[in-house]
């Protein structure tokens, strides 16, 4: 549910649920996997194979703060209780909010 301070409506009754969203999330993945046969009496095999996540890598948004509705800013200036002296920079820099970015394994193995 947003903030009073994001709508501007004092009731906070008449604000529908779900009204503020996050962004769209996107993530693109990519797997290989290829198996060479070693023996055929004993069926072992060896692979080699890689995954590589979010290959756009793409930074999507996890959290955002309910007061203002994005992921670095926790406080609303229009809240009466708002102190621009305070310093909420390493509250506020939750890497958490943030989804990771690009990934890339290797794989080797036996499989017998």
């Amino acid at each position: 549910t947003p903030s009073l301070y994001l709508t501007g409506d004092t009731n906070q009754n008449l604000i529908l649920p779900n009204s503020y969203r996050r962004p769209w999330n996107e993530t693109t993945s990519l797997i290989f996997d290829k198996f060479y046969t070693l023996n055929l009496n004993t069926r072992s095999r060896l692979y080699f194979g890689f995954t590589i996540s979010n290959i756009f890598n793409k930074r999507n948004i996890d959290i955002v703060y309910t007061q203002t509705g994005t992921p670095d800013k926790q406080v609303n200036p229009r809240n009466p209780t708002y102190n621009p002296n305070e310093n909420f920079e390493e509250y506020e820099a939750n890497p958490r909010n943030i989804s990771a970015g690009r990934n890339v394994l290797f794989r080797i193995g036996t499989s017998f």
